[in-house]
């Protein structure tokens, strides 16, 4: 039974490796690259993470490297706050995360205990 999951799991991946190289995400419409697989997304995360993005304004940040440049400033901006916003939201819902899945193994343990 697990021989036989472990092979179909192979095959899925198999057919999503397979789909994502035939179906490559069309080129942007607006006039400005991709955010999802740019450089500048890895390189806000981390300046972020430096607080960087407190220290100066959005436009001076924007200019401090040649791959943000790549996007307009408006569109920038509001990349600088949703990475904000997801940084200072990871260690709650860590936390959440956390607290659920303890009580799901306290269940777990319950459930194992009253069936001996």
């Amino acid at each position: 039974a697990i021989a036989a999951e472990k092979m179909l799991a192979k095959e899925d991946d198999a057919k999503a490796l397979k789909h994502i190289r035939n179906n490559k995400r069309s080129e942007p419409r607006r006039g400005y690259p991709s955010w999802h697989d740019h450089a500048a997304k890895e390189l806000l995360e981390d300046d972020v993470f430096r607080n960087l993005h407190e220290q100066m304004p959005p436009r001076e940040l924007w200019k401090t490297r040649p791959e943000y440049m790549e996007f307009p400033k408006d569109v920038f901006r509001s990349h600088i706050n949703n990475e904000a916003n997801k940084q200072r939201s990871a260690k709650y819902w860590a936390y959440k995360r956390n607290i659920h899945g303890m009580k799901r193994y306290l269940e777990d343990l319950e459930r194992r205990s009253n069936k001996n």
